[in-house]
């Protein structure tokens, strides 16, 4: 029974997995940690593999179509807020890549701490670590302006 549990538990963590952050390497030329190989039709055999019918056959990633529509590292959108772990496995994939040049403003901040993934959304994680509680403060206060009857999205 544990090795089937365990199976299940695996099978559920690379769903996730799979489905929340697919590995793509970036173009050729650029650095990568990602194997070339790694590519979103390889996830999705993965993921047919796994789960059989689950997936219906052209079921196929659109990376490209995604980065076009949200313009990759240069998303412009009002009142969002860019909390990451300096610590966190995926903090590549964010705005707080090494590999992005991207400027924290007032209708876009970043804040980094020195935690790890999704450690700002974990209350108490604040109370051991003054870098978690500052950006979980810096969160509220910008969301406290952006949500002020006539706000703007100037911090004050």
């Amino acid at each position: 029974m544990g090795c089937l549990l365990d199976e299940y538990v695996l099978q559920a963590d690379v769903h996730v997995l799979i489905h929340t952050f697919e590995k793509v390497s970036p173009p050729q030329g650029q650095p990568s940690l990602v194997l070339r190989a790694l590519t979103p039709a390889h996830d999705l055999r993965l993921c047919n593999q796994m789960f059989p019918g689950a997936f219906s056959a052209g079921n196929n990633p659109q990376v490209n179509r995604t980065n076009e529509l949200y313009h990759g590292w240069n998303v412009q959108q009002n009142r969002v807020f860019f909390a990451n772990g300096q610590r966190d496995p995926w903090r590549e994939a964010s705005m707080s890549s090494d590999f992005a040049n991207v400027t924290s403003t007032d209708s876009q901040p970043i804040a980094v701490s020195d935690g790890f993934h999704c450690s700002d959304l974990i209350a108490f994680a604040g109370d051991v670590d003054p870098t978690v509680r500052a950006v979980q403060d810096k969160a509220l206060q910008y969301m406290a302006i952006w949500l002020a009857p006539n706000s703007t999205t100037t911090m004050v």
